[in-house]
């Protein structure tokens, strides 16, 4: 995939586009390529530095994914964690498409990502509660109960990634992991829009 401009970033872009939107619901701006991704030690790009390749990608299920670990960093295929029928309410019929790699602070992820024009699904699973703790002090996020160790919610979207004002994410604290989930649709994107989702990821999580 194209590389895209690091971490640091990206929490830049999203602080500043979220406390332009507020902390209200924000509407269906379009949301703009950001990048976490680096080379890794041993000089492969961000693409193959963290977990699976993608090829599993197709599958779009959880179902068949019996202990969610790819054996390299703990760090699962995000796509296994949804489920089609799960996104297609607000994306549709659509391919997802599946990264993994390794951010600039050195965080093992995989990231799915279901889009259209009109609508985005992200799910990210990163090996480590930094990149709930980076979000939790750099986002003007609110706490969201029952969901994980700790979890907040925050305007915009804000994953490995993918960084821009519309739309709504929620992170999540799971033990030494961070689940991230971010949906944009036209309109309105509520928290309980993107509950839902998380919920799903997190019982396929383990």
């Amino acid at each position: 995939m194209t590389r895209r401009p690091p971490l640091a970033a990206l929490v830049m872009a999203a602080l500043a586009l979220a406390l332009t939107a507020g902390c209200g619901d924000d509407d269906d701006t379009a949301t703009d390529d950001t990048s976490t991704t680096a080379p890794d030690a041993t000089g492969d790009d961000g693409d193959g530095g963290g977990g699976d390749d993608g090829d599993d990608a197709d599958d779009n299920g959880g179902d068949d994914n019996d202990d969610g670990d790819d054996g390299d960093g703990g760090v699962p295929d995000a796509c296994d964690l949804l489920d089609a029928a799960e996104v297609e309410p607000f994306v549709g019929v659509v391919e997802p498409e599946s990264e993994a790699g390794t951010s600039i602070d050195l965080l093992a992820y995989s990231q799915c990502e279901w889009e259209t024009d009109d609508a985005l699904v992200v799910l990210a699973v990163v090996g480590g509660a930094e990149r709930f703790e980076t979000h939790r002090d750099n986002l003007p996020g609110e706490p969201v109960e029952g969901l994980g160790d700790e979890a907040l919610t925050f305007p915009g979207v804000s994953s490995e990634t993918r960084g821009g004002s519309g739309g709504r994410t929620i992170s999540v604290r799971v033990g030494d992991r961070t689940l991230v989930v971010a949906l944009r649709i036209e309109g309105e994107t509520t928290v309980d829009l993107v509950r839902p989702l998380a919920e799903a990821a997190l019982g396929r999580l383990g």
